[in-house]
């Protein structure tokens, strides 16, 4: 049996259904391989050329929020008369040495150990500053904490540890005590 013998012996209408099915078979396949493609890479590039000039108007917007921050740091720097001690000589260190511990001792807090630390740079500004151990109360150690970010020199505290010591009801300090100014590092 060929496929001469199978065509005659069906009747015209399944053959009519069957070119049906085999016309709409080939019409998908030419809409899925030769035209939907193309309209899907056509799209995906219209969405792109959308995200490029969003992004290039995020930019001009960051650019303007950068020149704004720019001036707004000036401004103030000039307020506080720019005490930061980017390129501050020993005399500058000592100052400040001596500020930190006499707050220390007025606070009752033993400071054991001094260390400059080195210069990094926090967005604009150079942080400049002490790596210090000291050691008393709870209560003392928080009421210098409290009594450097006050000073004069208007001293920072970045970053901090407390650790228990043998000794009944006294903490050990490590800290780092800064001061920032403009600048960069170098």
């Amino acid at each position: 049996m060929n496929v001469r013998d199978v065509l005659a012996r069906t009747p015209a209408r399944q053959l009519h259904l069957l070119g049906v099915a085999v016309l709409l078979a080939a019409g998908a396949a030419l809409w899925f391989g030769v035209v939907r493609a193309p309209l899907a890479s056509l799209r995906a590039l219209y969405a792109e050329q959308t995200k490029l000039a969003q992004a290039s108007a995020g930019l001009a917007r960051l650019q303007a929020q950068a020149t704004a921050l720019e001036a707004s740091v000036r401004m103030l720097t000039g307020q506080f008369g720019g005490t930061g001690v980017t390129g501050a000589g020993a005399d500058e260190q000592l100052r400040l040495i001596r500020e930190i511990g006499a707050l220390a001792a007025s606070s009752g807090v033993t400071v054991t150990a001094i260390r400059p630390a080195p210069k990094e740079q926090a967005l604009v500004f150079v942080q400049t500053g002490f790596d210090v151990e000291a050691r008393g109360s709870y209560a003392a150690l928080l009421a210098w904490l409290d009594a450097l970010e006050g000073s004069a020199s208007r001293l920072a505290i970045p970053r901090f540890a407390l650790q228990a010591t043998k000794s009944a009801g006294t903490v050990e300090l490590r800290a780092r005590i800064a001061v920032y100014g403009m600048g960069s590092v170098s």
